[in-house]
């Protein structure tokens, strides 16, 4: 669970096989030893599940918590993860199925002040089968704005796109599509220009 491979964004098939299945009776506790006393800023993990709950429609019932010890014996909570999922939260490049599903995701948690320590517990309260395929702790964080210009090696900016109407050119592949699917029996019905 800290290999560094996170799962993917959603669950079932052969994704259960990248970590550990707790059902809804258990109360698992993942303990990461970071080896040493270390600033710890953030906190990730990368949950999965049956059913497959739609954090984006706000179905995760499951619940985390976060805690943080020097000793391993006394820990504090740092805080509970929020599997409340909004559009502004996934990364551009996020793939999301076509009907907005996401049934697994690499929630993140911001402690609200850096804390120093050696010994991270996330404690899962699972309402399901509840799978996780990554942890991670984060000593720091940024968020930076993201802009989606389109960038060509001329230098324009292409970023109004509406402004370069797409140049329709027909394919072998397109009229043979024509062809088949034509209500006249099969002939082909038109030539796009």
């Amino acid at each position: 669970m800290t290999d560094g491979i996170v799962g993917s964004n959603h669950s079932g098939g052969l994704s259960y096989r990248n970590g550990p299945l707790w059902g809804a009776t258990q109360k698992p506790e993942i303990v990461v030893d970071l080896g040493e006393a270390q600033k710890c800023a953030a906190f990730r993990i990368h949950l999965e599940g049956a059913p497959w709950w739609n954090p984006m429609k706000g179905e995760v019932k499951d619940q985390v918590e976060v805690l943080t010890s020097l000793d391993g014996q006394t820990f504090t909570s740092v805080g509970f993860f929020d599997f409340e999922l909004r559009w502004k939260d996934l990364p551009v490049n996020a793939y999301v199925s076509v009907g907005g599903g996401v049934t697994a995701y690499n929630y993140f948690l911001a402690a609200p002040a850096p804390v120093t320590a050696r010994y991270i517990k996330y404690k899962l309260t699972p309402a399901r089968a509840l799978g996780v395929t990554e942890v991670q702790v984060l000593d720091s964080y940024q968020f930076e704005p993201f802009d989606l210009r389109i960038a060509l090696p001329d230098g324009k900016d292409r970023s109004q796109f509406t402004d370069y109407p797409l140049k329709r050119v027909p394919t072998l592949v397109y009229k043979r599509v024509l062809k088949i699917m034509g209500p006249d029996g099969g002939k082909l019905v038109s030539e796009l220009p």
